[in-house]
C-alpha cells in the first residue's frame, strides 16, 4: 500500500454524504492507490481523539464535507480543523472541500483550498446525476495528483534525464509564446517537448497555465499542474522548490504556494543577493508577485513589482501585474499608466488591454473601454471575462438590445452562467419581454440560487402582472405595486465576483 492516506472530515448529521464519498473513492481504495479513513473505523473502545489526531497527521490528503452543520460542530472546530489545516500549511497535505449545503463557506478559512463543486451550487440543489459527477471528478482529481503504483509493484527507479540542449531551446521557445500571450502556440510547442519527456515539469507548467488562459474548463490545466507537482514533489534544489511553487498555485493552493515561494527567496537571496547574477531570485519574486496578486495582497504585489522594474525596467509582465494591483486599489490612472507601458513592450499580450479596458471603464471612458475590449475579442473571443464586462456596462447603461447581443455570444461559451443568464432578464425585463425575461430568470437560479438580479427580475414581473390584473377588475381599488430596493449596479455586482 502507498502512503497515501485520505482523511475525510465530515459532521455525523452527514453520514449519507460521508457513503456516498466512500463508495465513488472504492475503487481506489481496492486498487491499492489510497487508503481511506474516517472516524466510523475507530474500533469499539478505542481512544478517539489519540486514533483521529495520528490519522491526521499521517495524511496526504483531507476531504471536508462541508455544511452548516459542519461548521456547528464543536468537535471538529477544535479537534479536527486545526491539525488538518496546520499539516496542510507546514507539510503540504492536500485539502479538498465538497460543498453539501448553503453553509457561508466563502467567509471561512477553508475557502483559500480547493472545492469540487462550487459553493453557489451545493448537492442539495442538486440532481442525482449531478451529485455523481462531483464525486466522481473528486475520485479523478486524487487519482491524478498521486502516484497510481503501489510501491511494492513500482519498478527499480531509474536515474532522471537530464534536459537536452534541444529541449531546453525549446522550452524558452514555449515560455515566449506564454509571456507574449501567444498561449496556442505556447501549448504546441509544450505538448511536442512532452511528447518525449512525460515529466517535465517546465513544460507541464507552461502548457498548464496557457491551458488556463486558452480553454474555458479547468481540465486540462488541472491535469497537467497535478503531473508536475508529482513529478517535483522530492526534489530540494531551487528549480524543483519554484516548480513545485507554481503548480501549487496553478491548483489554486495560494497560501501553501506563497509559504514555498517565500523559502525559496529567502535561501537564494542568502546565497546571492545581486538579482543580476541570480536569475533564480528573479523568477521567484515574479512568481510570489503574481500570487500575492491572487490572494489580493496588492502592497506586497506592488512592492515586488517596484524591486523587479528597478532591476529590469523592460519586463513587460511585470508592468501589467504591477497595473492588476493597482487595479485592486482602484487607482485607475495608475493602472492605465502601467498597461500602457506594458502594452510597448508586449503589444501582442491580450489580457492586458481586458485590465485597461476595466480601468477606462471605471473612469466613465466607456468607448476607450469598448476599443480595448475588442482587442481582447480579436484575440480571444472564447475570453469571457471582458464580454461578461461590457455585458455589464451595456446593461448598466440602458443600452440593452446592444447587452443581448454580447450576451448571446457570452452563453455560447457557458450556457449556465448564472450572472449572464441574469443580465439576460434584466435586459428582456426593461424591453417589455417578461416571458422569457422570467425565463432566463428562473435558469439563472437553478444555477444559483441567491443570483440577486434573478430574484429582483422575477419580483419586478410579479408586481406588474399583479398591475395588469388589477386593472382589469372593475370597481375595486387598485393595489400599489410591491416597493422595490434601488437597484445595485450589475456592473458592480460582476466585479465582486
Amino acid at each position: 500500500m502507498a502512503n497515501n492516506e485520505v482523511f475525510i472530515c465530515y459532521s455525523h448529521k452527514n453520514k449519507e454524504w460521508l457513503e456516498k464519498t466512500r463508495t465513488h473513492l472504492h475503487p481506489l481504495v481496492r486498487s491499492g492507490i489510497i487508503d481511506l479513513f474516517d472516524d466510523t473505523q475507530i474500533p469499539y473502545g478505542g481512544n478517539l481523539k489519540q486514533i483521529i489526531r495520528e490519522k491526521i497527521y499521517s495524511a496526504k490528503i483531507a476531504i471536508f464535507l462541508v455544511s452548516a452543520d459542519f461548521f456547528a460542530s464543536d468537535f471538529i472546530d477544535l479537534e479536527e480543523l486545526p491539525p488538518l489545516l496546520a499539516a496542510a500549511e507546514r507539510n503540504g497535505a492536500i485539502a479538498l472541500s465538497i460543498i453539501i449545503s448553503h453553509c457561508g463557506f466563502e467567509d471561512s478559512f477553508l475557502s483559500v483550498y480547493r472545492a469540487i463543486n462550487q459553493p453557489s451550487r451545493p448537492l442539495l440543489v442538486m440532481g442525482e446525476g449531478e451529485r455523481d459527477k462531483v464525486f466522481n471528478d473528486l475520485a479523478i482529481f486524487i487519482k491524478t495528483i498521486l502516484p497510481t503504483i503501489p510501491q511494492s509493484l513500482k519498478p527499480p527507479s531509474i536515474p532522471e534525464r537530464t534536459t537536452s540542449p534541444s529541449q531546453t531551446n525549446k522550452i524558452k521557445i514555449a515560455e515566449d509564446h506564454l509571456l507574449w500571450g501567444k498561449f496556442e502556440l505556447a501549448i504546441q510547442e509544450a505538448t511536442a517537448i512532452l511528447e518525449n519527456e512525460p515529466n517535465n515539469a517546465d513544460a507541464l507548467i507552461i502548457r498548464a497555465r496557457a491551458n488556463a488562459f486558452f480553454y474555458k474548463t479547468e481540465d486540462n490545466y488541472i491535469r497537467d499542474a497535478a503531473q508536475a507537482l508529482i513529478s517535483v514533489k522530492n526534489r530540494k534544489d531551487c528549480v524543483g522548490l519554484m516548480q513545485y511553487s507554481q503548480a501549487l498555485f496553478l491548483l489554486g493552493w495560494n497560501k501553501l504556494a506563497l509559504e514555498h515561494i517565500h523559502k525559496v527567496i529567502a535561501e537564494e537571496f542568502a546565497n546571492t543577493p545581486v538579482p543580476e547574477t541570480n536569475q533564480h531570485l528573479y523568477n521567484a519574486v515574479s512568481l510570489r508577485m503574481r500570487i500575492e496578486n491572487a490572494l489580493r495582497e496588492y502592497t506586497d504585489a506592488i512592492a515586488d513589482a517596484d524591486w523587479l522594474l528597478s532591476v529590469n525596467e523592460s519586463d513587460g509582465q511585470v508592468w501589467f501585474r504591477k497595473g492588476q494591483a493597482h487595479l485592486g486599489f482602484k487607482d485607475y490612472e495608475e493602472v492605465i499608466r502601467c498597461e500602457n507601458i506594458a502594452i510597448k513592450l508586449i503589444p501582442d499580450y491580450w489580457v492586458i488591454y481586458d485590465v485597461r479596458g476595466e480601468a477606462y471603464s471605471r473612469l466613465n471612458r466607456v468607448q476607450d473601454a469598448f476599443n480595448d475590449f475588442s482587442k481582447v475579442f480579436d484575440k480571444a473571443p472564447w475570453y469571457n471575462t471582458t464580454r461578461k464586462l461590457k455585458a455589464a456596462i451595456l446593461t448598466d447603461s440602458k443600452r440593452y438590445t446592444e447587452a443581448l447581443s454580447e450576451i448571446a455570444v457570452a452563453l455560447i461559451y457557458d450556457p449556465n452562467d448564472s450572472h449572464v443568464l441574469s443580465m439576460k432578464a434584466e435586459s428582456l425585463l426593461s424591453l417589455g419581454d417578461y416571458q422569457n425575461a422570467k425565463k432566463a430568470a428562473e435558469i439563472a437560479l437553478q444555477h444559483n440560487p441567491t443570483n440577486e438580479f434573478a430574484l429582483r427580475v422575477l419580483s419586478e414581473i410579479e408586481t406588474k402582472n399583479k398591475e395588469v390584473s388589477n386593472a382589469n377588475l372593475p370597481n375595486q381599488p387598485k393595489i400599489p405595486p410591491l416597493p422595490i430596493k434601488k437597484k445595485s449596479s450589475i456592473f458592480d455586482f460582476i466585479k465582486k465576483l
